[in-house]
């Protein structure tokens, strides 16, 4: 095998890794995102997105995202993250993050916000 094959080899590994690497992270996303869709509460790909790459578990978002929007409570996947940001010592469940939103939502309604 030449130089010119070996560069050939190396360059079609690179290529085969990268793509490996974009699969999985398309598939991390594509997941919750599915779930949501098919649950009735839509959430954008670039959401998903923007919560894996600061950091959020984005399953726990979901999980929780779905509880409130069939309880009929909806809640905006953005106020959820920043929820969770917020009180992250809290939060170990889906459920202790829809508590914890429901309870801000009824100090702000008794605030009057």
């Amino acid at each position: 095998m030449g130089p010119k094959e070996i560069a050939i080899f190396l360059a079609g590994l690179m290529v085969g890794i990268l793509l490996t690497i974009c699969f999985a992270f398309v598939l991390r996303i594509f997941s919750p995102w599915l779930r949501c869709f098919l649950g009735g509460a839509p959430v954008s790909f670039f959401s998903l997105i923007g919560m894996l790459l600061r950091g959020t578990p984005v399953n726990l978002l979901v999980d929780a995202h779905l509880s409130l929007v069939h309880s009929g409570k909806g809640a905006a996947i953005r106020e959820l993250e920043s929820t969770y940001i917020a009180q992250r010592g809290k939060i170990l469940t889906s459920n202790d993050l829809v508590n914890v939103v429901a309870a801000n939502r009824v100090d702000q309604s008794r605030h009057g916000e």
